[in-house]
């Protein structure tokens, strides 16, 4: 896929890597996790091309979200759809001042002055998506809550990498709380 990069003073990472793919199934419920750069507030989007006709449509935007501080990381669920063909395919996560289009969505293909586009290569595949148990089409899903077994945590919640865990608990008991 490739790596296109416009003037910019922000940045936008993404896991897994660039040179990294993976793999998903149709009809999977999934967690994109993208982290914001130094540049605070950013507007960021994502899309996968699903029909595979090398144009990012709006049904095939995954999500947008404003960032209030630096190096934010935050989630976008989302769902692949039954439809959507199976193979090799593109996924673009794009960052941008959000006083580019003030009030505006991000678009797919817009010059930005300030902002960067960043290309993924996803495979969709037609396998029977399973959670994060392994359980086919489960409800173990990213963003969804778990148990890490830990009694000093609270708010356990699957991330994107399937792994379960809390917010640490203050002397009040509050999970992320100071």
């Amino acid at each position: 896929m490739g790596y296109r990069s416009l003037p910019s003073t922000t940045r936008v990472r993404v896991e897994p890597p660039a040179r990294a793919t993976t793999t998903i199934s149709a009809n999977g419920q999934y967690l994109l996790t993208v982290t914001t750069g130094s540049y605070a507030p950013e507007r960021v989007a994502a899309w996968i091309d699903y029909d595979q006709d090398a144009i990012f449509e709006a049904n095939e935007k995954l999500g947008e979200f404003n960032s209030s501080s630096s190096f934010q990381p935050l989630n976008i669920p989302f769902t692949v759809p039954v439809g959507a063909l199976t193979g090799p395919t593109r996924m673009r996560v794009r960052g941008l001042d959000p006083g580019n289009q003030p009030g505006q969505s991000v678009d797919p293909c817009t010059n930005y002055t300030y902002g960067e586009a960043e290309d993924y290569k996803v495979t969709i595949n037609a396998n029977t998506p399973t959670d994060c148990l392994n359980a086919p089409n489960g409800t173990a899903l990213p963003g969804t809550a778990c148990n890490d077994g830990n009694a000093n945590t609270g708010a356990d919640t699957w991330n994107a990498n399937c792994e379960c865990l809390g917010l640490v608990l203050d002397c009040a008991g509050t999970p992320g709380g100071t």
